[in-house]
């Protein structure tokens, strides 16, 4: 049985109920097992609105009451994880109907996280064979990001002085068969549940103030690193694929999950930087970005939550998982 993670928040009862039923399609309950994680969803006048069902008998509903972030919900998702394996998926992300089971099963290794290609979708589509759609084979882990990193279509290009730190960069195809990859992208990508555990997922605390990664963006760098210095690695399967609806920012969606925040995003990169990286390399990173007001916001996160920064990363120095810059 594979255990599959959807972090939920604000999305509609519609859009919850497409993605179920495009992954329990011809599978039964012994298959498969839903966890959803509702991650303090509102209705219009800001009281909580709870998930109460779903149309699948073998699903876990997990409400939380007040807003926690995905990485919190991906690992209270785990927490209750029954399969040997998990898989990890947006609540914009849409497998291949009725084959992508048997894919993950024939693809699953002990010592690596598998990576789904991502078919683009624009908002209100879900068939993955509509033709001419762009097909992206997970990413190149970038440290340092320019504005000559980014796509020629990308917003941020309107900033010269545009600059990032520890993101992924969309790889094209490079074989038919599987291979490594340096960073997971795309929001479907499975491992063995026991190896999510072992390295502490999102390093989140329940009951605590500290909340982790709040929204999407560099989650996949995060768990590309830890692959790394627990000894795994990340592969793209090029012939299993899932159709990605890619979220922006506007003023519906501003409090999705699949919404990137800048802000928040630059909290998940200092966050990484803070408790995965040597200090010398550390240092260089985080006084490379263009010092924006979303940035400085991220700065302040981290500042209240510095004990906990702290914690985890002499956790890793304990336990030799800090990373050099000569390891990359």
């Amino acid at each position: 049985m594979i255990s599959i993670c959807i972090p939920v928040l604000n999305e509609s009862d519609e859009d919850i109920a497409r993605v179920v039923e495009n992954l329990v399609d011809g599978y039964s309950e012994d298959d498969i097992e839903l966890i959803i994680c509702n991650d303090g969803s509102v209705n219009d006048d800001a009281t909580f609105r709870p998930i109460e069902s779903i149309p699948f008998g073998n699903t876990i509903i997990i409400n939380n009451h007040k807003r926690h972030g995905v990485g919190y919900s991906l690992d209270r998702c785990v927490e209750q994880a029954a399969g040997d394996t998990i898989m990890i998926l947006g609540c914009d992300v849409y497998p291949e109907r009725g084959k992508w089971l048997q894919c993950v099963l024939n693809a699953l290794k002990p010592q690596e996280i598998g990576c789904a290609t991502s078919v683009g979708l624009f908002p209100g589509e879900f068939d993955i064979n509509i033709p001419n759609k762009t097909h992206r084979y997970g990413a190149e882990m970038l440290y340092k990001i320019t504005i000559d990193d980014l796509p020629p279509e990308s917003e941020l290009r309107k900033d010269p002085d545009y600059r990032d730190i520890l993101n992924g960069r969309w790889a094209s195809k490079k074989s038919d068969e599987p291979y490594e990859i340096s960073c997971l992208m795309g929001a479907q990508y499975w491992m063995p549940t026991d190896f999510y555990r072992r390295m502490g997922g999102f390093d989140t605390v329940e009951g605590e103030t500290f909340r982790g990664a709040i929204y999407w963006g560099h989650l996949e760098a995060h768990l590309s690193l830890k692959a790394k210095v627990y000894g795994e690695k990340c592969v793209v399967y090029p012939n299993i694929k899932a159709g990605h609806t890619f979220g922006r920012i506007t003023e519906e969606n501003s409090d999705k999950h699949r919404a990137m925040r800048d802000d928040y995003r630059h909290w998940n990169a200092l966050w990484i930087a803070h408790t995965m990286l040597e200090e010398s390399f550390r240092d260089e990173l985080i006084n490379f970005p263009h010092h924006s007001l979303n940035f400085s916001t991220a700065q302040a996160y981290i500042r209240r939550n510095w004990y906990k920064v702290q914690e985890v990363r002499q956790r890793n120095e304990r336990e030799g998982k800090l990373i050099s810059k000569s390891d990359i």
